[in-house]
């Protein structure tokens, strides 16, 4: 049965190589039985409007053998048809027999009725997608010429594949890192116009956002993005058009991305970038190269601009917990920083561990009890953190490990007339109770 099968495919693919191309003009565009052929687009059709793939493949057959030019809709459902084919085919020859035909489709598509550019792009995002064996790097060739032809109006989903070709044919030692670094490039300014174009389009804008998301992940996965390749991209875009702030933000989320926010280039994007078109993530750029440079006055005073500017509540506390980290030196400033962070995001354990380390090293009490009573509260402050955020468990249970060593013994409390389960308050500027615990 499979013989028979893919000899009628073998059949169908040669009856296809041979149709003859036929002139624009309403006549010719029928075929020789124009009757015959309204009659099977009209099935096929009803067919694909119910969804119903496998039936309407006979008569899609017959129009495409048949009348190609009579309407567009036959290379925009071929796919469709097809690709219910592919995905429930097990035989592996066979399959590779139906991407082969819808291979032949786009290209008869663009023969009949142009578009290249967009055509392609299908075209080798169904080649990479359904994976014809060795076929990646062909693919990859289609999707290239696709965003170079489409520009901005290229399909996000297309752009992805593109991404994710390039990451293939890098590990593959097809091209180079820089080459890598290009595709990259290439794709994140389309996504860029793309997200313009759409910005008032809430369901597409979410959708160009995602797919920059995973194109961003698929090309920090592949390693090529290493500041020394990035930093070399970057230089000379950059000296060119300074003062581009679409390029800007490329150069600083990449280059943030790829961990190179302490480079120069990252420094002056930033700064050219937040004084062209302030926002909270120009100012939480030079807030983090500030810190790194332990000019901790500079990086508060940016972290607070990008407070200000910033409408998520998740990012904002992001931003809180690194001013806290910044802040140390006035430990109760720091704290009411991480407990900001913490009431923005919840089931968020990092400030507690932050708050936790600051008691551990404040230096309060007068004498030995005293002193070593505060660990009692940082100890707090760990187990509150891994009870709300397991994903801090490991460093909690560490912290808490190291600093009960330190806890007070049973004589010095003694002396202050304490018992197990006492409460104790711990003054100086940290102005909570906790528990004794011996």
């Amino acid at each position: 049965m499979k013989k028979i099968v893919f000899n009628t495919l073998v059949l169908f693919a040669a009856l296809i190589l041979s149709i003859p191309s036929f002139a624009q003009n309403d006549d010719a565009k029928y075929g020789d039985n124009p009757e015959q052929c309204k009659r099977d687009l009209s099935e096929y059709i009803e067919f694909v409007k119910q969804k119903n793939y496998i039936d309407a493949l006979p008569a899609w057959r017959r129009v495409y053998s048949a009348c190609p030019q009579s309407s567009k809709s036959i290379f925009i459902n071929g796919p469709k048809i097809y690709g219910k084919l592919i995905k429930a085919e097990k035989d592996a020859t066979v399959k590779q027999a139906y991407i082969d035909t819808l291979m032949q489709i786009y290209d008869r598509r663009i023969e009949f009725f142009g578009q290249e550019g967009s055509v392609l792009g299908r075209k080798g995002n169904d080649l990479y997608k359904y994976n014809r064996k060795g076929a990646y790097e062909e693919a990859y060739g289609y999707l290239v010429k696709s965003a170079k032809l489409t520009g901005n109006k290229s399909q996000a989903a297309v752009l992805q594949s593109y991404m994710s070709a390039s990451a293939r044919m890098y590990k593959n030692k097809k091209h180079d890192a820089g080459q890598v670094v290009q595709d990259f490039s290439i794709i994140s300014d389309i996504l860029t116009q793309l997200k313009d174009k759409y910005k008032d389009n809430e369901k597409k804008l979410g959708r160009i956002k995602k797919v920059e998301e995973n194109v961003g992940k698929l090309f920090i996965g592949t390693g090529a993005g290493s500041c020394d390749v990035l930093i070399a991209h970057f230089t000379p875009k950059f000296e060119a058009t300074p003062n581009n702030v679409e390029l800007l933000k490329v150069i600083t989320k990449y280059l943030d991305k790829g961990d190179c926010s302490d480079s120069k280039l990252f420094f002056d994007a930033s700064a050219n970038l937040y004084e062209a078109e302030p926002s909270a993530q120009a100012a939480y750029n030079l807030a983090k190269m500030a810190a790194k440079k332990k000019q901790f006055s500079k990086a508060s005073e940016f972290y607070k601009k990008a407070i200000d500017m910033e409408e998520d509540n998740s990012v904002k506390a992001q931003y809180y917990y690194e001013l806290a980290a910044v802040s140390t030196s006035s430990p109760a400033t720091a704290r009411n920083y991480a407990l900001k962070a913490a009431s923005l995001k919840s089931g968020w354990g990092k400030p507690y561990i932050l708050i936790g380390k600051l008691y551990a090293s404040s230096g309060c009490g007068d004498d030995k009890f005293t002193k070593a009573s505060v660990f009692w509260l940082a100890a707090d402050k760990f187990a509150k953190a891994k009870a709300i955020d397991p994903s801090v468990t490991g460093e909690a249970n560490k912290l808490i490990s190291t600093y009960k060593t330190y806890f007070p013994g049973k004589e010095d409390a003694f002396a202050y007339n304490i018992t197990e389960g006492a409460t104790v308050k711990i003054e100086c500027w940290i102005n909570e109770t906790t528990k004794a615990r011996f």
